[in-house]
């Protein structure tokens, strides 16, 4: 009797069934281990790449400005308000106030999302660990987090970009409003506060894209007989006047300092980038689940547990299932297709399917005795060996883009302008001949310069005398040395004036030109 009264309580309630020295005890020597993987995927050889083309180029050059003129509203590029790139600052300025304290190199651009990163991994630890009592899932779903070249390599984690730091407010306001709708009463005004902080957190790094979640949360809240609730409270009338006071506050304010931003923000990010494909960055509607198979692997799983599972399991999962599929599906109907728009997706997935591979190893103890036996003393080597090759795989990633950006001509000038040979060995007074990256998205005829533009500006600030120029255009009288990178830019050069070597290094050099 005493067995089958155990046996109909771990299929209500399985959690306590689960062998405590497998995965629920413990839970610091998780989290120091999810620490410790954690800092060595995001941390190891930040700066390898260069500044990399387009977004944290144009990121990064105006963050050194700010740097250089002091915290402002308004964000700049070249001297100029930035009207390509109509994002809050809230991003800029942390990165400003970084480059400030490492200096202009690629540690203090990307520093942020470094940091933001980690503040996620932090969060979805703790959530899984004091929701669940389980802080082997959390641990299990850093490692899916960071899985692939989705989360931690591309414009994100690893990257001055915006959509690290968005994935840290828009998991935190997530789980604030799932802990406002499941925690103890007394603690709800605490949860309320922190969603709607993160929220407006969330608006001030990439304005609407941080708040497509919020229907979703309502609908959420709908479903679980929160909402007439919600509409008696004074609390979530404050906290709804604050988000509205400070978002719609900061676009006045900003179109007082900088008149046109608001014409620029409808035209790029109300109306532009999701009703028409953007330098042709299209797909189909399955584009972003084809790209990223985990996010239609998670999807699943939330629905296998709205079907079969029990629990705050079940009831997690399911939250964050409804939360991304409404994400997913926004995202996946606009004209422009970028995989880092999936970007908030990540933590959120990861949660669901280590909650999914916590109920399979679970069932599978329970039902196969010597299955468990096998893993009572397993478990934690396997988990161990999985961050191991979670980390190998990161490396080898980082080193694939490293060998790809040194083939490339127009990166391997920038590897050159931050060796030490420039920074200390150069002339003062030089140009950099370089072929743009791309056309300018300010129709500037001369190209888009925005990777080499970062280093020479802090060339710059290190007080030399630089300008950038294709190959074909007229070298100014006032340089007489140039730097330039490839056979193709020497002899382009060599045709028109006398190349005298001053230092080489590999297929870069700075040469001394002789005669016009």
């Amino acid at each position: 009797m005493h067995s089958s009264n155990l046996h109909e309580r771990c299929l209500t309630n399985p959690v306590p069934c689960i062998v405590n020295t497998t995965a629920s005890s413990r839970p610091w020597a998780w989290f120091i281990v999810t620490i410790i993987v954690a800092f060595v995927v995001l941390f190891y050889r930040l700066g390898a790449l260069p500044i990399q083309l387009w977004d944290e180029a144009r990121l990064a050059n105006s963050a050194l400005e700010m740097a250089q003129s002091g915290l402002s509203l308004v964000t700049t590029y070249d001297g100029m308000p930035d009207h390509w790139n109509t994002k809050p600052p809230l991003l800029i300025w942390l990165m400003s106030i970084s480059i400030r304290w490492l200096g202009p190199n690629e540690w203090g651009v990307r520093l942020p999302s470094v940091v933001a990163a980690l503040a996620t991994v932090g969060i979805v630890f703790t959530f899984c660990n004091v929701r669940l009592k389980r802080p082997s899932i959390g641990f299990v779903a850093i490692l899916v987090l960071f899985l692939g070249n989705g989360y931690v390599q591309t414009h994100a984690a690893r990257s001055g970009d915006y959509d690290a730091t968005l994935a840290l407010w828009t998991t935190g306001y997530l789980l604030s409003g799932y802990m406002y709708m499941h925690d103890r009463e007394s603690k709800r005004r605490l949860w309320l506060l922190l969603c709607a902080i993160a929220i407006v957190l969330a608006f001030l790094t990439k304005t609407i894209q941080g708040l497509i979640f919020l229907p979703a949360l309502l609908i959420y809240a709908v479903t679980q007989g929160r909402m007439f609730e919600m509409l008696r409270s004074p609390a979530v009338y404050m906290a709804v006047a604050m988000v509205l006071l400070i978002c719609v506050g900061y676009y006045f304010a900003r179109e007082q300092l900088d008149p046109g931003y608001f014409a620029a923000v409808r035209d790029n990010d109300l109306l532009g980038r999701y009703s028409s494909a953007i330098d042709g960055h299209s797909g189909g509607p399955l584009y972003y689940v084809l790209y990223f198979p985990l996010l239609f692997v998670s999807l699943l799983l939330a629905g296998y547990q709205f079907w079969r599972g029990q629990g705050e399991r079940r009831q997690i999962s399911v939250f964050l299932g409804v939360v991304s599929l409404f994400y997913l599906l926004v995202i996946s109907l606009g004209a422009a297709k970028l995989t880092w728009y999936a970007v908030p997706l990540f933590p959120l997935s990861a949660i669901i399917i280590a909650i999914g591979l916590d109920g399979v190893l679970e069932w599978t103890m329970m039902y196969w005795s010597s299955f468990k036996a096998i893993t009572k003393g397993m478990l934690v080597p396997l988990c161990l060996l999985a961050a191991i090759g979670v980390i190998a795989e990161n490396i080898y990633l980082l080193q694939r883009k490293e060998a790809s950006d040194l083939s490339d001509r127009r990166y391997l000038t920038d590897f050159f302008l931050r060796s030490s040979i420039v920074q200390s060995e150069s002339p003062k007074r030089f140009v950099v001949i370089q072929q743009g990256f791309a056309p300018s998205p300010d129709q500037d005829s001369a190209g888009y310069y925005g990777p080499t533009s970062f280093y020479v500006k802090a060339l710059r600030a290190a007080g030399h005398s630089i300008a950038i120029q294709s190959p074909s255009a007229d070298i100014s009288p006032d340089f007489d040395d140039a730097v330039m990178c490839g056979a193709e830019m020497r002899d382009a050069m060599t045709a028109r004036v006398t190349l005298d070597p001053l230092v080489t290094d590999g297929e870069c050099g700075i040469y001394r030109l002789m005669a016009r």
